[in-house]
């Protein structure tokens, strides 16, 4: 059994988003990142199957981020 989870980085919310000037997009710089948070939920969801089915079998969920 092999889980891929998909991992997205993401503008954490607390931090203080401002628009470019010419409102092409936001200003990156200072804004701290973090895992989308319903993305830190699917590890734990992958690695809870993992203890339930694959117990000592050799395989690890895979995470992919981008």
């Amino acid at each position: 059994m092999k889980i891929l989870v998909t991992i997205k980085r993401v503008e954490d919310y607390e931090s203080k988003i401002k628009v470019k000037p010419d409102n092409s997009w936001i200003v990156t710089d200072g804004v701290n990142y973090r895992a989308n948070p319903f993305d830190e939920i699917a590890v734990e969801e992958a690695l809870r199957l993992r203890r339930k089915f694959a117990a000592g079998s050799p395989w690890a969920p895979i995470a992919a981020s981008w």
